[in-house]
């Protein structure tokens, strides 16, 4: 929320992508999640599906289930590390995805819109704090 007005949906989903672009682009992803590891991951897993990323989309599930069956802290860093190297060699065009949603979100985000409509009719954890 920025003073009484709250963000949409489609804003959360950018701002989510971005940041977590941002702390894969700068080797932070282990500070990035902090201590909310997988909420924070699964919730970059539906905002990255949702911009068409589905590569990082894939990586990023399949590190949940490996991060969560990690036993010691230093055995979750070295999977946190792992899945950093895999998002820096994405072959998705994750900046470009996330310009053509940035332009949809500009002209009132009708694919961002649609998807919510499929995603309210699916039964999910909720997706995003708020």
């Amino acid at each position: 929320m920025l003073g009484d007005r709250e963000f949409s949906r489609s804003e959360r989903i950018f701002y989510t992508v971005c940041e977590f672009r941002a702390a894969i682009a700068a080797r932070a992803l282990a500070s990035h999640l902090g201590s909310d590891v997988l909420d924070t991951l699964q919730d970059a897993v539906i905002a990255f599906s949702e911009i068409g990323a589905r590569g990082v989309a894939d990586t990023l599930n399949r590190a949940v289930s490996d991060i969560a069956m990690a036993d010691t802290r230093l055995e979750r860093q070295q999977r946190l590390g792992t899945l950093e190297s895999e998002l820096n060699q994405t072959t998705d065009p994750v900046d470009q995805l996330i310009a053509r949603y940035a332009e949809e979100l500009a002209q009132g985000a009708p694919r961002a819109q649609a998807s919510f409509a499929r995603a309210a009719s699916v039964p999910a954890r909720p997706p995003f704090k708020t």
